[in-house]
């Protein structure tokens, strides 16, 4: 049993019914492997999306340029907008750590 498979959350299963045990059950044991293993990959595939994003954000670019302090990156991707109506370079420190915390809280 791979690890991480008993402590992956039930969105990993894709919130597949009760049925699908037994559609499961019909799979030769390679198919159930593999399937095995994507679920109990589930949470660390999340976080490497999650880091992906926070990496490639210009809003956390901005924040690394001006050398403030940065939160903690969220741990699975969430959608989160900020309005670029007014340049970053036009925006306060304050707006940048404020927007950057608040998507570090939604997606921790």
């Amino acid at each position: 049993m791979p690890s991480g498979l008993t402590s992956a959350p039930p969105v990993a299963y894709a919130n597949q019914p009760v049925s699908f045990v037994d559609q499961l059950a019909k799979r030769p044991d390679q198919e159930l492997k593999v399937f095995a293993e994507k679920i109990a990959n589930y949470a660390n595939r999340q976080l490497e999306r999650a880091k992906a994003s926070w990496e490639s954000s210009p809003l956390i670019a901005e924040l690394r340029r001006r050398k403030l302090k940065e939160p903690s990156p969220p741990t699975r991707v969430v959608g989160v907008s900020v309005s670029l109506r007014k340049p970053l370079a036009a925006w306060t420190d304050t707006e940048i750590v404020k927007a950057a915390t608040e998507w570090s809280k939604r997606g921790s």
